[in-house]
């Protein structure tokens, strides 16, 4: 089921309850790119936590790829033609590779 609101100069179209897409109307997706660094963000701190829990770092690998990774991965050939939007999630992958090793 889709369903699809306009607000802010972007169209919102919500696939599923679990998944959003802002598509805007001037076709960059730096709104979209953000929300998507957010989230894996958020997996990140998650990640760390179970880090200091005392989880191996098979375990958090495998967290790493499960959870934060495709959230940022997902649609990224669509979504990362800019080149700002591609340094951002570089500089965040670079930043992940930090801190789980």
């Amino acid at each position: 089921m889709t369903e699809e609101k306009k607000y802010g100069g972007y169209l919102k179209k919500y696939m599923t309850s679990v998944s959003t897409c802002y598509f805007p109307f001037d076709c960059k997706f730096t709104k979209h790119v953000k929300t998507k660094l957010y989230e894996a963000n958020r997996c990140l701190y998650v990640i760390r936590s179970l880090r200091k829990e005392g989880y191996s770092q098979k375990d958090i690998d495998h967290l790493f790829k499960a959870i934060a990774l495709p959230k940022i991965t997902y649609g990224l050939p669509v979504y990362g033609a800019s080149a700002s939007d591609l340094n951002a999630v570089q500089c965040f992958l670079k930043r992940c590779h930090k801190i789980c090793l």
